[in-house]
């Protein structure tokens, strides 16, 4: 259902949203992470790699909107 789907996680570095991520990852879909820290995000990144499907890491801050357009606009240069 959802192999070699994409899908967007929000709060991808640590509680709900890194068990999302991982539970995707575990039914294939390929992913873009998302986090206030990219750094956090990056290590999830790698996680999700290792179980075969394709992660990228983004950044922003959700309460404000222009960090939320430069991460749109980053994803939409992925693809």
């Amino acid at each position: 259902m959802f192999k070699d789907k994409v899908a967007v996680v929000t709060g991808a570095a640590r509680g709900i949203g890194y068990l999302t991520a991982k539970f995707m990852a575990e039914q294939g879909c390929n992913l873009i992470l998302h986090s206030r820290n990219i750094a956090h995000t990056e290590k999830v990144a790698a996680e999700v790699k290792a179980m075969g499907v394709e992660a990228y890491a983004v950044q922003a801050e959700l309460s404000e909107l222009d960090s939320v357009k430069n991460m749109l606009e980053e994803i939409d240069k992925l693809g």
